[in-house]
């Protein structure tokens, strides 16, 4: 007998396929499970799941609007393109149900065809965070943050926000008007579905009281059993030791600082696809590592903010020199920082402070704090959370429609 079909449609980044992944794995056993299309399709037949072909939103516009702060690319043509391409997909397997991962279309495609969707959720992109978002620096009013009293500037950022937040949706109206689906008053609301997993620990992204269809099911990164011999043997056992990675949304170039002679001190790993031609000894440079192999090893992750990079660092204890690129990792930065899990290296920062903080954070992996993160993070088992979740409102949906 055929396995019920679930299909999942995550953002077109390696990090959200990776995590998607970690939650697919839970569900083999039980149901098929299908990938809409990508530029990690290997990833996804490497782990024996299926793909297929969906139209998507150009990541590298959506990037570079990210970058700019820009949403230029949010459009009724890019929206009704997408949309009508996850309809069509939709119909064509009939899934039990589908899962969202940041794509914005999702919830009109679900609606439109009446299949169940649950949607995986940022804490910080939650319409119930309880936590001020952080006004990004490419932003004109941000020159403004020191000369008000904080309070002041947040509320004033809230209400601009509220108000972005309703411009960015004029597309999406305009679509749901044009479909007859039912109407949606913010961008936020476009990322929910009939229900919502929040895939943070509370302590660093907490949620004012939630509804009845939000769960909060933990961090969610990826992790496998794949050792990393190679990397562990040229480990200095005296040294310190730096993992970098910018994920695939982080800027590659703001890492000139790899430069300074400070650094032959430390064992340098660098993880990811970059540019730059590495010749020193202490550095060892590979596209793709299983950072949860190494992280034992690791004093201090230096990344690009991302919540992937960062909870994998936390689930081991690790403090994190982040440099953001985009608004999001700005506010995952905003945490860090606010909790003292890390600090932030700044564009233009000076040779100096980035030496500073780099030897300073280095040291503090033995510090109580991370020891207590770590716990907290380890001990959400976000996949397993997901299976039970995704069972129990099936279970609950097949009861109310013999109802």
């Amino acid at each position: 007998m055929a396995k019920p079909v679930i299909i999942f449609f995550p953002f077109n980044l390696l990090s959200h396929y990776l995590r998607c992944l970690q939650l697919a794995c839970a569900l083999r056993d039980d149901y098929e499970v299908l990938f809409s299309s990508s530029d990690y399709g290997n990833f996804v037949e490497d782990m024996g799941f299926s793909i297929i072909q969906i139209e998507g939103i150009s990541v590298d516009e959506v990037m570079s609007g990210a970058r700019a702060f820009d949403f230029g690319w949010i459009n009724h043509a890019n929206l009704e393109r997408v949309f009508r391409s996850q309809v069509e997909g939709i119909r064509k397997h009939r899934p039990l149900a589908v899962v969202g991962d940041a794509v914005i279309t999702l919830r009109m495609a679900a609606e439109y065809t009446c299949t169940p969707h649950l949607a995986l959720i940022n804490g910080y992109m939650s319409r119930y965070y309880g936590v001020p978002r952080r006004l990004p620096r490419v932003h004109p009013a941000r020159k403004y943050a020191s000369a008000l009293p904080p309070q002041l500037f947040n509320n004033l950022v809230k209400l601009a926000e509220k108000a972005a937040f309703r411009i960015t949706h004029r597309p999406f109206r305009k679509l749901r008007m044009q479909y007859k689906l039912q109407s949606r008053f913010s961008f936020l609301q476009e990322f929910e579905g009939n229900l919502n997993l929040i895939v943070d620990s509370p302590v660093l992204f907490p949620q004012k009281k939630l509804p009845q269809n939000f769960r909060i099911i933990g961090p969610l990164y990826h992790s496998e059993n794949k050792p990393e011999p190679e990397i562990i043997k040229m480990i200095h056992p005296e040294k310190k030791t730096i993992l970098i990675t910018m994920g695939s949304t982080g800027d590659w170039e703001r890492l000139g600082f790899l430069t300074q002679p400070f650094l032959k001190k430390f064992n340098i790993i660098l993880s990811g696809k970059h540019r730059h031609t590495i010749n020193e000894s202490n550095i060892y440079s590979r596209e793709f590592i299983n950072h949860s192999a190494i992280l034992d090893r690791v004093d201090l992750v230096i990344c690009q903010g991302g919540n992937g990079s960062i909870y994998q660092a936390l689930a081991y204890g690790v403090p994190i020199l982040c440099i953001p690129s985009i608004f999001e990792h700005e506010w995952n930065t905003q945490r860090v920082v606010e909790l003292g899990y890390g600090d932030e290296i700044y564009l233009g920062e000076s040779p100096v402070n980035i030496q500073s903080k780099i030897e300073y954070w280095s040291k503090q992996k033995q510090m109580p704090g991370f020891r207590e993160i770590r716990k907290v993070v380890s001990a959400m088992d976000a996949p397993q959370n997901f299976r039970k979740e995704l069972h129990a409102y099936l279970e609950r949906r097949a009861v109310q429609r013999k109802e």
